[in-house]
């Protein structure tokens, strides 16, 4: 009996003592055993069961344009990074089938968010597929929102809280943030300035003490309610966002502030997750409410594990991530009995989460594409030997799959017995580039380094063009660089390896970037511009080669039919232009090579590669390193 009681009054003591301390300060240590292992849930299987309950759920009736927005933007947000893209066609149509009504004038803050929820659908959608109904629909709804709320004297979104205008956090949180993703999604400058004007707002007026006040009341310009989860979460995002795209270090502060206020007075470190509210304050409450409401909501929680996976991949701080990790950790054995619109954000966090714990895990590879490498100290030997497999394996590697279409539909497009010339100097161009880099790195390396964006969309623009020339029949006898000699195409085949050397720069490599760190030695900046061309020699090498095959191929052989063609004349404003059907396939490759240059997207082609060929790939050249070790 006496044990019985001992037991019952312990287990009293422990709750009431934790409740009573949770009031003023929850960062006390606790037994981290008491939080949820997340290891060992399947996000994966609990993103089936989210997208299994949603599509469930659009069919319902009754659903308000709110619910059907979010539910939408779910089933966007997962497919978009799924295998199967039936169904993200299926849902983007589902999107243009799906007409939204005006954003009404009732300035309460409920109809701004389902504007917001709205616009950010169809921001989203636009993102995957450049559809001008998607475009027009998000700018014509963030427009209603801007004449309806953001009032430009005070610049910050205004709603009606009891009667009276006031600024609340959540709302102009939420609102700067889709402004400040459809100003660079939608190409709309004044849409960054309106998200500008709300954060700074924001910061200077909502945020008192390192926590978020809900309300701030334009007429008495007082603010009421601190301490409220959804206000902090929200805030630190958009700070967040701020400082990214404007680099106002400011912004970061207010975010870390926000972080450790949230940590100290409303994340619970014995059982993860985070209480609803904390307040010490009572003025700032109607008399009788509740400071304190120890309740842990689903999506808040997620929208607060999103804050702190995104500051802690800005400032590394430990403290943030076992933040993340507690609160997936409290979240995971409760997802399924939570509506499916209210699980955006708990799947991206998770997602996000797996991502860095993975990275962490395979620290080598976090260097596939830096400067910073450092190649093994060895002999010169073992060094050129690395460079040539380096180069071997570029070739290889998955990011080159749309650069060799292009190399081969340029090459083929000469005559049969200049194939290995054209070859030869494509590899030139591409070896003098690559030596150029290490000549240099010890003087403008920094600006290579820092402008890399800018000499890859140069290059993409000049294959665009050549892939125009190609189109109308004109080959690439337009770059003249030997005169007076049959071998314009010669030239064309220096230039095209030249502009193919900064395409492949998006595709470096650990080996590479160390080779272009050891040129930046002024005194080994010979032994650097060797290398980078070795490297560059076992690049060009495996298309050498190909093109010798090629070249001894039988005429009759089906691949040189195919070749041959067929051509035609066109007449176009009195000119006649001899076309091609050969060249207008190699114009099209071209094109479209210079595209992804442009736009950036070249090192993207990995994400089309299983993950496990990307590892492949990776660990070789880890291993590669080591050998020489």
């Amino acid at each position: 009996m006496l044990r019985q009681f001992l037991l019952y009054f312990f287990t009293f003591f422990l709750l009431t003592s934790s409740i009573a301390y949770a009031k003023t300060d929850l960062s006390g240590q606790f037994s981290p055993p008491l939080i949820s292992d997340i290891a060992k849930y399947d996000f994966k299987k609990a993103e089936t069961h989210i997208l299994k309950n949603a599509k469930i759920k659009l069919k319902s009736k009754g659903l308000s344009k709110k619910e059907h927005a979010e539910l939408l933007t779910l089933l966007l947000t997962i497919y978009k990074n799924s295998d199967d893209k039936s169904n993200l066609a299926k849902t983007l149509a589902d999107i243009r089938g799906f007409s939204p009504d005006a954003v009404r004038a009732d300035k309460t803050e409920a109809e701004l968010e389902t504007g917001l929820k709205l616009a950010r659908l169809y921001n989203s959608a636009y993102s995957v597929r450049k559809e001008k109904i998607f475009k027009d629909r998000a700018i014509g709804l963030l427009k209603q929102i801007q004449n309806i709320y953001f009032d430009n004297k005070t610049n910050v979104f205004i709603v009606n809280v009891n009667g009276k205008p006031s600024a609340t956090a959540t709302a102009n949180a939420a609102a700067s943030t889709i402004f400040l993703e459809a100003s660079k999604n939608l190409q709309e400058k004044p849409f960054e300035d309106i998200a500008r004007d709300s954060i700074a707002y924001l910061k200077n007026n909502l945020i008192k003490g390192g926590g978020a006040f809900h309300i701030f009341d334009i007429n008495t310009s007082s603010a009421f309610m601190d301490g409220q989860l959804i206000d902090n979460a929200m805030a630190g995002i958009a700070l967040l966002e701020g400082y990214k795209n404007f680099k106002d270090e400011t912004k970061l502060d207010a975010a870390k502030n926000i972080a450790e206020f949230m940590q100290k007075r409303l994340y619970d470190e014995k059982f993860g997750g985070f209480i609803q509210r904390n307040s010490n304050s009572q003025e700032y409450y109607s008399e009788g409410e509740e400071l304190y409401i120890g309740d842990k909501p689903f999506e808040e929680n997620a929208i607060a594990g999103y804050f702190f996976e995104s500051i802690y991949e800005i400032t590394g701080d430990a403290r943030h991530s076992d933040a993340v990790k507690g609160t997936l950790g409290y979240l995971a054995p409760l997802y399924k009995d939570i509506s499916p619109e209210k699980q955006a954000y708990f799947l991206t966090t998770a997602n996000n989460y797996i991502k860095s714990i993975a990275a962490a895990k395979k620290e080598p590879r976090t260097e596939k594409l830096g400067w910073e490498t450092e190649l093994p100290k060895t002999g010169l030997l073992p060094l050129a030997i690395l460079s040539f497999l380096a180069g071997i394996l570029s070739f290889l590697s998955p990011c080159t799959l749309p650069i060799l279409p292009a190399y081969f539909a340029f090459a083929f497009q000469g005559e049969k017995r200049r194939i290995m010339a054209m070859t030869f100097f494509f590899f030139l161009g591409l070896a003098l580039v690559f030596s150029i880099m290490g000549a240099t790195a010890s003087f403008i390396g920094s600006f290579l380094k820092t402008n890399i964006s800018i000499i890859t969309t140069v290059g993409g623009i000049l294959i665009i063009i050549f892939g125009f020339m190609s189109l109308i029949g004109k080959g690439f006898s337009g770059a003249r660089i030997f005169q007076k000699s049959p071998s314009a195409t010669l030239g064309g085949s220096f230039i095209f390896g030249a502009a193919m050397a900064f395409g492949w720069t998006a595709c470096v490599g650990p080996i590479l970037a160390g080779i272009l760190v050891l040129a930046a030695t002024e005194e080994k900046v010979l032994r650097g511009v060797g290398l980078l061309f070795i490297y560059a020699l076992g690049l060009g090498l495996p298309l050498m080669i190909i093109s010798l095959f090629f070249k001894n191929m039988n005429r009759d052989s089906i691949f040189w039919r195919f070749l041959k063609g067929k051509g035609w004349e066109v007449n176009i404003f009195g000119r006649t232009l001899l076309l091609h059907s050969t060249s207008i396939i190699s114009g099209i490759i071209f094109i479209s090579l210079g595209v992804l240059m442009v736009s950036g997207y070249l090192a993207y082609i990995n994400k089309i590669i299983p993950l496990s060929t990307q590892v492949w790939f990776a660990d070789i050249e880890d291993k590669l390193m080591e050998m020489f070790k």
